[in-house]
């Protein structure tokens, strides 16, 4: 409890960019079906951090799980992931589930999203989600409690820092520090 830690190397805790329908590759180069794909992803986990299923608009249940013996060097062998606090999504009336890396519930927190535009990422376009990837796939994270579970994530990006508490529901709690 209370070790900062950067996950570093690789996409492990990030899911995979949501298949495009039929439409989504016509007419596009493999760079961009890959940036669309990667838009088309944001674009659902914008609608999963707004409580909001993408499928079929019920209400979508998440939970914040922080791996207990999480191994810091590449990927942890007890909850297969970079990260130690990871995010579970599902919905109830559906059978729409999504899972990875905490920061991908907070693409809605408006604090999130404020200081990525302010620092020239934009979740909504497909020409700037590959370095959105990076940016979401770098930041630290610090589990202060696990009952119940209450972590910090920090983002950096320009010498600018934005650390961002959570509880485990994926909540903003206390706003940004």
């Amino acid at each position: 409890m209370g070790a900062r830690r950067r996950p570093g190397g690789g996409r492990p805790g990030l899911p995979r960019p949501a298949p495009l329908p039929p439409a989504g590759l016509r007419g596009r180069t493999p760079g961009e079906v890959l940036r669309a794909a990667h838009a088309w992803t944001n674009l659902e986990l914008l609608a999963v951090g707004a409580g909001i299923c993408p499928r079929c608009s019920a209400a979508v249940e998440t939970e914040l799980d922080a791996c207990a013996d999480h191994e810091d060097d590449g990927v942890c062998s007890n909850c297969r992931s970079r990260f130690a606090v990871l995010l579970k999504a599902s919905c109830p009336n559906c059978p729409y589930e999504v899972g990875g890396a905490a920061a991908l519930g907070l693409l809605s927190a408006p604090e999130l999203l404020a200081f990525m535009l302010d620092h020239g990422f934009d979740p909504f376009s497909p020409q700037s989600v590959l370095r959105l990837d990076r940016f979401l796939n770098e930041y630290d994270e610090e589990v202060r409690s696990t009952d119940p579970l209450r972590a910090t994530l920090t983002f950096s990006v320009d010498g600018d820092e934005l650390a961002i508490r959570v509880d485990g529901s994926g909540d903003v709690v206390g706003g940004p520090m």
